[in-house]
């Protein structure tokens, strides 16, 4: 499995920028949400989720060192 992950970036190195910016843009996103007690906040973000990207931001939110409850 990691060699597949090195694999895959090294032939798309733009993949590990992308990723980088994905993720922070999560990050960023569900400190917003646990912070504002705003429900428009919540649904903006759960729209996102079910985008094109919503699989890979719901990975990337498993590591965000803020949970959304």
């Amino acid at each position: 499995m990691e060699q597949i992950l090195v694999d895959l970036l090294a032939k798309f190195p733009w993949g590990v920028l992308v990723l980088s910016v994905l993720g922070s843009l999560v990050v960023v996103g569900q400190l917003v949400v646990a912070i504002t007690p705003s429900k428009k906040d919540d649904a903006f973000l759960d729209g996102v989720k079910k985008g094109p990207f919503g699989k890979v931001i719901d990975i990337l939110a498993a590591f965000a060192p803020i949970q959304k409850k």
